[in-house]
C-alpha cells in the first residue's frame, strides 16, 4: 500500500484519484485535534455532494470540503504599511 501526501490542489482530480482515496485533514484551533474524512464522506447528492467527474479542486477553493484554514492578513498588511510610512 503507497500513502501519497501533498499541499498541493492539483492532485484533486477525478481522472486521477477516486472519491474515497482523496482524504482531508482538518484542525480545530482550540482543541488542536485533527479530524481526518475522505471527499466520499460528503456522499453524491444534497448541497455538499459530490459526484464522480465534477472538478474537486474548484469546490474545495471556496472551502466547499473545508480543510481549509482562514487566515487574516490584516495585522500583518497593517504592520508592513506602518513600517513603510515609518509610523
Amino acid at each position: 500500500q503507497l500513502v501519497f501526501n501533498t499541499h498541493n490542489p492539483i492532485f484533486l482530480n477525478s481522472n486521477l484519484f477516486r472519491r474515497d482515496e482523496i482524504k482531508f485533514v482538518e484542525r480545530d484551533d482550540e482543541s488542536h485535534q485533527s479530524v481526518l474524512y475522505a471527499l466520499s464522506d460528503f456522499g453524491t447528492s444534497g448541497e455538499n455532494g459530490v459526484r464522480k467527474h465534477e472538478d474537486y479542486m474548484s469546490k474545495y477553493f471556496i472551502s466547499q470540503y473545508g480543510a481549509i484554514k482562514e487566515i487574516d492578513f490584516t495585522p500583518i498588511f497593517e504592520e508592513i504599511l506602518n513600517t513603510e510610512r515609518g509610523v
